[in-house]
């Protein structure tokens, strides 16, 4: 069993290789990249979350014990329902992406931006709380 990495296309392939960087050599890591329909960031939020779970169970079904959503649509949208069903521990990229900015940064007032919204999902959002958190210690999860 290994650890299952998903994202939207090809652009997880750097958490991936993170990750075989990080793990010993001996864990198993497996890739699914959903090109057919990326990407994500057009997508209703319903649509995003039932395309993550298929692609969890997808993953469940080839043995991972863990998942790993590398794309930050689907950590955004779907991370929640994940968690609640994917019966195995799911781990987003927003969270520590934020961690990681903010220790990288001395002005902790970011911005997260979508590269592909649909209408109604605005492209660029206001300062998030979390990330601002995040840079005083204080963001839990």
């Amino acid at each position: 069993m290994g650890i299952g990495v998903f994202d939207s296309g090809i652009g997880g392939l750097t958490v991936f290789q993170a990750l075989r960087e990080a793990l010993p050599a001996t864990e198993t890591l497996v890739y699914l990249g959903d090109t057919a329909r990326v990407p994500y960031g057009t997508k209703s939020d319903e649509t995003v979350i039932r395309y993550a779970l298929e692609g969890a169970r997808f993953l469940k079904r080839r043995g991972v014990k863990a998942l790993v959503v590398a794309c930050n649509t689907m950590s955004a949208v779907a991370l929640p329902a994940l968690q609640r069903e994917a019966a195995l521990p799911v781990v987003g990229v927003i969270g520590p992406g934020a961690e990681a900015a903010c220790r990288d940064r001395q002005e902790r007032r970011l911005r997260a931006r979508h590269r592909h919204a649909p209408a109604g999902r605005p492209r660029r959002q206001p300062r998030l709380p979390a990330v601002r958190a995040a840079g005083r210690g204080r963001l839990g999860g």
